[in-house]
């Protein structure tokens, strides 16, 4: 080592001396015996490692290595380095590199000179992208890091390789050896990954496994044993033979549970540290390790993707927990529970690192890269083809039109290249992506929580499949399973059973067909796969006994802990099977296999049976004594224009009368109606309607209006907080009935005209286009939210007897060309339709007062007569006005305003409608005096109320919040 620096640091300390014997008395002093420092010398005296570097850096490095100093604790003076690097100094790995540079060289020369492999490894940066040179048809190049050098070869033939390997590693052997280095051959540093392929590659592994897995031929420097690998870990990347990335995954994905669990129980479980908290901390720790230099592998299938994708799904389920309110998190996807702890999905993560490192490919991507990527992109996985991935995602995320409407690299490396906000760019798509995969999740916990509801009051969920026609029975203990597979889980985990492969897999050889497997999990998954065998086996040997087949059940485990901790499936193939010698088992039906068996009989006293303990009986699956209502999807269409009652009145307590009177009766205490989303008071509006309304045998009808314009926070209902106070509020009978219109800003069609603002969501997208603003996210969430709280009450009212409505506009069939999104089309809609308690009208608000048309349709709760009475005015509840007689409600006013704003308020003959439907269900279902004429005490903050005319309308939700 110290004479391979003194080989880079001779010009520099002795500047014109050219005097060998000089130069062997300065090798004798740093240590190196006569005949060594002759062999050395010879070479170091043609060295000139600092080509290239100026004179200032010359001298910096003999001031470096001439003046070096270093303080140790406990010594207050400095120590003085007499020779080499002082502790720590990367001057070390730069002199080392330049040694490298002139071994590298010598090998280059040395090939060339003796083989027929071209070198095609030139650092020269690319200078035309849109341009790639052919690889040759054999060849190599190296990848050199301090005292880490990789070389690559590949050739026609497994020869040609197996030759141009012995070759690199002689060429690398004498040049670091004229420099005093010696190679370690030891396991784990110098070794090769050889990929065997073509004619002949089984008998040369064959070859290979006999000699212990090791390369071996003869030098004039000696003997050399080349120890042959099946992963090579480069810059912190497992790279296997055969482009196969198990092991990394794996040894990724565990590392990075592995940081996790470390702050697990200290950190990550703590309730009073926040969320955002823990994935700060998760991201710069176990999220940074698992994503490592992911963006340049290739060759990775879309199996390998997954799995590496959900990897981390235990600890981003254990950290949004409080999030699910009370979901099992098992039952949401890795995007779901990945972006409710605000981090962005490892596959989307993936795509943000593949383009970012576009730019300094763009800025620093050697001739040679760019000829292996495009000799490899028209191969399936390739990193090319990953890259096309990326740019679709980006072009789906990115909300501004950029760069072409194409996937191809070479098309949009220009505009990388010179793009000086790239990164930006990337962040705003990464941070739309985020947004866009939270949205979805948000509705998926709503969904499941919804359903679970639904179905606990008596709803029929519709099925995705037909009911299962068979059943398989286990006659042991007579319970019954859907498929085989889970009889057989059943009787292993209840009655001990065991493959009956595994009592005859006693050691790691096939005595059938003559063939050494090297582990026993190995040969059981050739008797698995090969029948013959285990036949062959049957007729020959008895089962092992329990308990042997117990302690080898045991090491197995063992077995494949340790290949889990290494990285490997129990199953890894390390070497291929060996044909052993000797006569092989008779077959299975032959009278000498017969007599084997029989011999051996009488060595095994007690064989096993557990292979016996699957019993069970396949049959038909006979109908149930109750018969079930079966739903399907395609039952009830997702379009909505009329609905009377639906069929299930849950045994009476989802009925529109009767049992669910009886109910209300019992449970409810007050009598209060609450408007949610109302907006700013006003004359004759629905709070005024109703509380003028005079009952008949019935206390005072109470009612409350609520919204965020009003009561600012306590009218806040977009969060999970208020969802389950009021939700308790109707448990504990203080609430009779509920209705609102949620905000219809981003489901309304008026965003498809030409003169209005872009969509926000679609039927495909109803949560919310892929690629939008900030602030459009944060519209789309409220707007979501507040749909989701007014289901989740009327749902719970429909469970206590009470009374509610849902106003919304219809679905617009003039842009059903655009694919427009509608709450009427979402899955809570079409569950509640199906309901007694449920109904459904459309009409045009233009016959109950409107000064526009404006089409609504109104979910009702054991308010039907509403829908009876709407359906009697106009022409069954549709304009019946001459043309041009409405206000057209499209562009913008003179205050620069849309028109739609003044839509959102009620019409009075619509409240005055309302209220009646209302004011009759309470008569109707109480007839008694209650003890309660006052609002609980829990609604005293609800009595704040603000006075405004028609001419002002309240603010957006997520306007009003952001102030």
């Amino acid at each position: 080592m110290r004479a391979a620096f003194y080989s880079v640091l001779r010009e520099a300390l002795f500047p014109g001396d050219g005097d060998i014997d000089a130069l062997l008395r300065t090798l004798n002093t740093l240590g190196i015996h006569d005949e060594m420092a002759r062999v050395v010398a010879a070479s170091v005296d043609q060295d000139f490692a600092l080509t290239g570097l100026s004179q200032h850096m010359i001298t910096v490095l003999q001031d470096v290595m001439t003046n070096t100093h270093f303080y140790v604790e406990g010594i207050a003076d400095p120590c003085r380095t007499r020779r080499g690097t002082r502790p720590g100094d990367p001057i070390g790995n730069i002199l080392f590199n330049m040694v490298m540079s002139c071994i590298l060289r010598d090998v280059k020369a040395t090939m060339l000179a003796c083989t027929d492999l071209t070198w095609f490894g030139d650092p020269t940066p690319c200078a035309d992208y849109m341009e790639s040179q052919p690889l040759p048809a054999a060849g190599y190049f190296d990848v050199s890091f301090v005292d880490d050098c990789a070389f690559g070869i590949h050739g026609k033939t497994n020869q040609q390789v197996e030759d141009g390997i012995k070759a690199i590693v002689q060429a690398v052997t004498c040049a670091a050896k004229n420099r005093g280095l010696v190679i370690n051959f030891e396991p784990g540093k110098t070794e090769v990954l050889w990929h065997i392929v073509g004619k002949g590659s089984k008998e040369r592994k064959a070859l290979l496994a006999a000699d212990d897995s090791e390369l071996r031929w003869q030098t004039k420097e000696g003997p050399i044993a080349l120890r042959t690998a099946h992963a090579y870990k480069h810059l912190g990347t497992w790279i296997q033979a055969g482009n196969v990335h198990g092991k990394e995954i794996q040894q990724r994905s565990s590392m990075a549970r592995a940081t996790w669990g470390v702050l697990a129980k200290s950190f990550y479980n703590k309730s009073y540290v926040s969320l955002p908290t823990k994935a700060k901390v998760f991201q710069s720790t176990a999220f940074s390790q698992f994503m490592y230099n992911a963006h340049i592998w290739t060759g990775v299938t879309a199996k390998e993707w997954d799995k590496w994708h959900n990897a981390l799904r235990k600890p981003f389920c254990l950290m949004v927990r409080g999030k699910l309110r009370g979901a099992n998190p098992l039952h949401f996807d890795m995007d779901a529970v990945s972006a409710l702890a605000g981090v962005l999905p490892p596959r989307h993560a993936l795509q943000v690192a593949r383009l970012r490192y576009l730019k300094r490919l763009t800025r620093e991507c050697p001739q040679a890269l760019w000829n292996l990527l495009m000799a490899d992109a028209t191969c399936k996985d390739s990193w090319v083809e990953g890259c096309a991935e990326a740019f679709h995602w980006f072009r789906t995320h990115y909300d501004i039109p950029f760069a072409p409407q194409s996937d191809k690299l070479v098309h949009w490396l220009p505009f990388i290249a010179l793009d000086v906000s790239w990164n930006g760019r990337l962040k705003r798509a990464a941070y739309s992506c985020l947004q866009y995969c939270t949205a979805i999740a948000e509705r998926q916990i709503f969904h499941r929580r919804f359903c679970e509801s639904f179905e606990a009051a008596g709803g029929v969920l519709p099925v995705s499949s037909s009911p299962v026609q068979e059943k398989w029975q286990c006659d042991l203990c007579t319970r019954c399973f859907p498929s085989k597979r889970g009889l057989a889980s059943h009787a292993a985990r209840a009655h001990g059973y065991k493959r009956i492969e595994r009592f005859y897999a006693t050691h790691a050889t096939c005595d059938a067909c003559g063939k050494h497997y090297h582990a026993r999990a190995r040969l059981l998954m050739h008797l698995y796969d090969c029948p013959d065998c285990l036949l062959t086996l049957q007729a020959c040997f008895p089962p092992a006994t329990e308990e042997e087949v117990d302690r080898l059940d045991e090491e197995g485990k063992q077995y494949a802990s340790d290949m889990r901790q290494q990285g490997w499936w129990k199953t890894k193939a390390f070497l291929p099977p060996a044909r052993i010698f000797g006569p092989l088992l008779p077959a299975h039906d032959t009278p000498d296999a017969a007599a084997f068996k029989a011999k051996w009989a009488v060595r095994t006293t007690v064989p096993g049976t557990s292979y016996q303990e699957f019993q069970g009986r396949c049959a038909v699956a006979e109908p149930p004594a109750d018969p079930q209502v079966l739903l399907f999807a395609e039952d009830f269409p997702s379009f909505l224009m009329q609905a009377p009652p639906g069929p299930n009145a849950g045994g009476g307590a989802l009925a529109q009368a009767n049992l669910a009177r009886e109910t209300a009766r019992l449970h409810i205490k007050w009598l209060v109606f609450v408007h949610f989303f109302s907006g700013f008071r006003r004359p004759h509006d629905l709070h005024a309607v109703i509380e003028s309304t005079q009952l008949e045998g019935t206390s005072q009808l109470l009612v409350i209006s609520v919204d965020m314009c009003m009561q600012k926070k306590d009218g806040n209902l977009a969060t999970d907080t208020a969802t389950n106070w009021w939700i308790n509020r109707v448990r504990a009978g203080q609430v009779v009935g509920a209705g609102g219109g949620p905000p219809c800003e981003t489901y309304t069609a008026a965003r498809f005209l030409p003169d209005g603002p872009r969509p926000l969501r679609t039927g495909t997208h109803p949560d919310g286009l892929p690629a939008l603003t900030a602030k459009e996210w944060a519209q789309l969430r409220v707007g979501s939210r507040l749909v989701f709280f007014i289901f989740e009450v009327l749902l719970e009212l429909a469970k206590y007897g009470g009374c509610g409505f849902a106003e919304h506009p219809q679905w617009p069939l003039w842009a059903r060309k655009f694919d427009p999104a509608s709450i009427w089309s979402s899955y809570q809609a079409r569950l509640c339709r199906t309901l007694n308690c449920f109904s459904a009208v459309s009409f045009d608000q233009c016959v109950v007062g409107s000064p526009a048309k404006k089409p609504t349709t109104i979910l009702l709760l054991r308010l039907d007569s509403f829908r009876h009475e709407i359906l009697q005015t106009g022409s069954g509840g549709r304009c019946n006005h001459p043309r041009g007689a409405h206000e057209q409600l499209q562009g913008r006013n003179e205050q620069g305003e849309f028109r739609t704003a003044v839509g959102k308020i009620y019409p009075v003959g619509l409240n005055q409608s309302l209220g009646r439907a209302v004011c009759r269900f309470v008569s109707l279902t109480f007839d008694h005096k209650f003890l309660h004429c006052q609002l609980p005490d829990d609604f005293s903050c609800f009595q704040q109320q603000m006075f405004e005319d028609h001419g002002k309308v309240q603010p957006d939700y997520h306007k009003v919040s952001t102030t």
